[in-house]
């Protein structure tokens, strides 16, 4: 069976204070995002395109239930690209494109790359990188 790796960071409570710099009220806490981490790259070669998607759709269903809207779900999709050689960078381009197209409206795509890849993927004329709500996540290997 297939695992989904999700990350839920910590929230922390807001205050707002008056001009005196007493807390006046008090708001609740916020809901933190959830991260879905999707390797899209590992152990030398490329997961199927039918698993990734897969493993998508069974995250968006959890995050964002019907009749619930996907923006309130404040929900981030990281695509981890890995060591991907710098044959397969159109491959991976495509890849990446295909499953941003899945991915719901209101939800942040970040790809996570090594700073080499970043840079061959930025030079492509589709790149990912133009979407509006896909960001770059730097992986530095030493």
């Amino acid at each position: 069976e297939e695992m989904l790796s999700l990350v839920s960071f910590g929230s922390g409570r807001k205050t707002s204070t008056d001009r005196g710099g007493s807390s006046s009220s008090k708001r609740a806490p916020s809901k933190p995002p959830l991260v879905l981490e999707l390797p899209i790259y590992e152990c030398q070669a490329f997961k199927s395109r039918s698993i990734l998607e897969r493993q998508l759709a069974r995250f968006q269903n959890l995050t964002a239930p019907i009749g619930q809207k996907p923006a309130k779900s404040k929900c981030i999709v990281k695509l981890e690209c890995g060591l991907v050689p710098k044959a397969d960078i159109r491959k991976l381009n495509q890849t990446l494109l295909h499953l941003e197209r899945r991915v719901r409206k209101g939800f942040v795509v970040v790809v996570g790359i090594p700073f080499d890849r970043m840079v061959d993927l930025s030079r492509l004329k589709d790149t990912i990188f133009l979407k509006g709500r896909v960001y770059p996540s730097l992986k530095i290997y030493l």
